[in-house]
């Protein structure tokens, strides 16, 4: 699995991978089983059908040692908890503060926030065998009160009024219709001065959407996602009359981030490591990754941080 050999060329994995990230055909490169083969092919076997569930153990572990490296940090997303200790820099946070993070994923960023500022974390996530997946993880590290974590549903989300000092979310709204109801969920739920954290993936104008990559991004994407621009979001944050801090695009700094997983993952793999379930599992997640950084190079796509606070009340 780790070479190809024939007509002369033996090909490492690695230099394989690496081609068909920068820029080759996948449909060229990629092969089914049974089919004539090249020398520069990746071999893969078809996707089943009927996967019972879309977090199987072999895809978390695969997605923690991509994001998470060798400490096999607990998350799905990029950039590992560091980032995640990053973007909550401007929060202000310490052991005073109420917190949620609307966007737990597995919860490692979640339970890091806690431990870090000694914090009381609520987590949710939307997708309920993930979320599930992330309690578990919490009761498994004796955090289950600290950081618990619960699904939601996007479409009926209900917060607590004036709970939270601060709120995250992370790179998920773009996957939900109902941006504007979520976004007035989160305001009514922080306390007055409280803060709100928002990364998400959005066009760059509303015809973006006709660029071709992007539309391939959109059309492969299960959640075949609704987008935003950014002139939307500082729309949706002043009609709420939150303060707006930061409203920016941090395109390039994301992508480094998933070049820098990626690269770190390829680049560590041994060839005992280059059995046929990870190969499958690595080039499945890595056509979705790379149709999301092909996006983002278009330009047309672009990853934004919004950082605002509720107001003072007024009497």
């Amino acid at each position: 699995m780790n070479k190809q050999k024939g007509n002369g060329y033996s090909i490492p994995f690695r230099l394989r991978f690496k081609a068909w990230w920068e820029g080759m055909d996948p449909a060229a490169l990629i092969k089914k089983k049974g089919e004539p083969q090249k020398p520069e092919d990746i071999e893969v076997d078809a996707e089943e059908e009927g996967e019972a569930t879309a977090w199987p153990e072999h895809r978390v572990e695969f997605l923690t040692r991509l994001w998470g490296g060798e400490e096999m940090e607990e998350v799905v997303l990029p950039g590992g908890t560091g980032y995640t200790l990053t973007l909550a820099k401007p929060l202000g946070l310490n052991e005073t503060k109420s917190v949620l993070d609307l966007c737990a994923g597995l919860g490692g960023g979640t339970r890091e926030l806690s431990k870090q500022f000694d914090l009381w974390i609520e987590g949710m996530e939307s997708d309920a065998e993930l979320a599930a997946l992330a309690n578990d993880l919490s009761i498994k590290h004796g955090m289950e009160k600290r950081a618990p974590i619960e699904s939601f549903d996007p479409d009926t989300l209900k917060l607590r009024e004036k709970r939270y000092d601060a709120i995250m979310i992370r790179e998920s709204l773009f996957a939900f219709q109902n941006k504007k109801m979520i976004l007035e969920q989160c305001f009514g739920a922080l306390k007055p001065l409280g803060h709100l954290l928002v990364t998400d993936f959005v066009l760059k104008k509303a015809d973006s959407l006709d660029n071709k990559v992007v539309d391939i991004w959109k059309e492969s994407h299960p959640a075949k996602p609704y987008p935003w621009t950014m002139a939307e979001y500082k729309r949706a944050a002043l009609d709420l009359s939150m303060n707006l801090h930061i409203h920016e695009d941090r395109t390039d700094e994301y992508r480094q981030l998933v070049l820098a997983g990626w690269s770190d993952y390829v680049g560590k793999l041994a060839k005992s490591d280059l059995n046929r379930d990870v190969v499958n599992q690595l080039m499945a997640e890595a056509q979705d990754w790379l149709r999301l950084v092909r996006a983002l190079e278009s330009g047309e796509l672009r990853y934004m941080r919004l950082h605002a606070t509720r107001g003072r009340e007024t009497i």
